[in-house]
């Protein structure tokens, strides 16, 4: 595995050269409008030698010296019990956040919660139950008003239709009965009138 990386960390470094300030190779590549800024130079100069001293710092506290084997004590712990603790600990962000974000998450869940539990499930049921006495009601007056005053007037129609069919028999000698009849009734109304 050691070979593979060094041959990635060396291309890294070789590719990192070509973005340096004297030779801007790549931005003029991506970006022909390039200028090169001054200070570039100091900004890579201290990048260099902060590199340099992470990987004199390891090489001092792990290279001159490697451990024994897996379970042998680590050196930096050995001379920094106190710093190594701390990181350990994740410096307390755990604890800092289970007391802070973690408590007022938990509580938000709470509310939540009871939000969901007593008012929007009471509102739901509420307009549920809004909902069914709506057509309960409107049912009641489909069926006792609107149904009911139709029903009433068709039969009446219906009465008044088989009636009036009664007397339309199509027999013209029936109807000649009635005539008669009534011309009988109406001399008779003029006679007893004393109009003529």
């Amino acid at each position: 595995m050691t070979v593979p990386l060094l041959l990635l960390a060396g291309g890294a470094v070789g590719l990192g050269f070509l973005g340096t300030p004297w030779w801007p190779w790549l931005q003029r590549t991506l970006d022909p409008g390039f200028k090169s800024e001054p200070g570039g130079a100091g900004l890579m100069v201290t990048s260099i030698v902060l590199v340099a001293l992470g990987i004199g710092a390891g090489w001092a506290l792990y290279g001159r010296r490697p451990r024994a084997n897996a379970t042998a004590p680590d050196p930096l712990q050995a001379r920094a019990p106190g710093i190594v603790g701390a990181l350990a600990a994740r410096l307390g962000f755990d604890e800092l956040y289970a007391a802070t974000v973690g408590r007022l998450s938990a509580g938000t869940a709470v509310a939540a919660d009871v939000l969901d539990r007593y008012v929007l499930d009471g509102l739901v049921r509420l307009l549920a139950r809004l909902g069914q006495f709506a057509g309960l009601v409107n049912r009641e007056i489909d069926e006792d008003v609107l149904n009911a005053g139709f029903d009433a007037a068709s039969g009446q129609l219906r009465d008044t239709g088989r009636t009036y069919s009664r007397a339309q028999t199509g027999d013209a000698h029936g109807y000649l009965r009635f005539v008669a009849l009534g011309f009988v009734l109406l001399v008779l109304a003029v006679v007893m009138g004393g109009t003529p």
